[in-house]
C-alpha cells in the first residue's frame, strides 16, 4: 500500500511541474515491470541529507526510522 500511495504522490507533483512547462520524470516503484528507475534513490536520499546508511545497508531517517517509501521526480529545472 506505501508503495501505491508514493506512486500516486510523486505522479502529482510529476504533473503539477509539467504543467509549469518542464519535462519530468517520475521515479517511482510501478507494478509494470517495463518501467525502471532511471536513477539510484538511496545515493539521492544520502545527498540531500534524508538519511544515513544503517548497518544492514539500508537508508535510515532521523525522523522516520525505515518506515518511509521513497520516490524522486527527474526535471531539466536550472
Amino acid at each position: 500500500m506505501l508503495f501505491h500511495l508514493s506512486a500516486i504522490e510523486d505522479n502529482e507533483v510529476a504533473d503539477y511541474i509539467r504543467r509549469l512547462g518542464y519535462d519530468v520524470s517520475p521515479q517511482h516503484v510501478s507494478g509494470e515491470a517495463e518501467e525502471r528507475y532511471q536513477v539510484l534513490i538511496p545515493p539521492l536520499l544520502l545527498w540531500t541529507g534524508i538519511g544515513e546508511v544503517s548497518r544492514a545497508g539500508i537508508i535510515l531517517s532521523p525522523f522516520l526510522g525505515l518506515n518511509f517509501k521513497a520516490a524522486a521526480v527527474l526535471t531539466n529545472i536550472l
